[in-house]
């Protein structure tokens, strides 16, 4: 999708909490940090170049002020029509709670929105999938789903390896995760699966009732700390 003028495709972004904005903060700790930045929809689309971030959204106003603040984006909305009614957006990042994003997905393609970048999970039913699965083909809306781990350097890389040839035929994937929800972490699992071409083959699911080991660990830690808080 490109604005049609050859000026910056203007974006908005409905959400602005953790993923929507702040999540960078969190990462930028992490020793492999450079791997995974940026985070948050917010400093992404800031990240490119094509795009300019026109106005944020998010039903608490403070939220929406802070990120207006630390991007200092134009305009802030507690209501995502009002933002969709004044702005002409050519796009929308889509970074609230599941619950409500068959709504706004919904809201936002009537609207005349052109394309979406939506957080995972994509909505909270399957009857709910098919019918976002409709209006956007019906729609003609050019749509990415947040499962974007596909467009990371070190995927690629072992993509590019085995389209080449390099490593073989593929003939197993195995993914692995600590203690995890299957909502939040999994449609990655799903998604890597069809980026790797494992579609139409058998795919076989263990789903442990035991924890992982760092998910022990977390908690015999948390565990260690609330003793160590009642002791004081």
């Amino acid at each position: 999708m490109t604005a049609d003028t050859g000026a910056p495709l203007r974006f908005g972004l409905i959400g602005c909490g953790r993923i929507g904005v702040s999540a960078d903060e969190r990462f930028a700790r992490w020793q492999n940090a450079r791997a995974w930045l940026p985070y948050s929809h917010l400093t992404a689309m800031l990240a490119t170049a094509e795009l300019t971030v026109a106005a944020v959204c998010d039903v608490n106003a403070a939220a929406a002020a802070d990120a207006q603040r630390r991007a200092d984006v134009p305009q802030a909305y507690t209501d995502y029509r009002e933002m969709i009614a004044r702005e002409a957006l050519d796009g929308i990042a889509i970074a609230t709670h599941a619950q409500h994003r068959h709504e706004l997905i919904a809201g936002a393609v009537l609207a005349g929105v052109r394309g979406l970048y939506c957080e995972k999970p994509l909505c909270t039913s399957l009857e709910q999938a098919d019918a976002i699965v409709d209006l956007l083909n019906n729609h003609g809306v050019q749509f990415v789903y947040g499962t974007r781990r596909r467009f990371m350097a070190a995927f690629l890389r072992a993509k590019t390896a085995l389209d080449e040839g390099a490593i073989g035929p593929l003939q197993t994937i195995i993914v692995m995760y600590p203690r995890s929800r299957l909502l939040w972490d999994h449609p990655h699992s799903v998604d890597l699966l069809q980026f790797f071409k494992m579609g139409g083959r058998w795919n076989i699911g263990d789903l442990s009732i035991r924890p992982a080991t760092t998910g022990f660990m977390w908690r015999r830690k948390w565990t260690s700390r609330r003793r160590q808080n009642r002791e004081r």
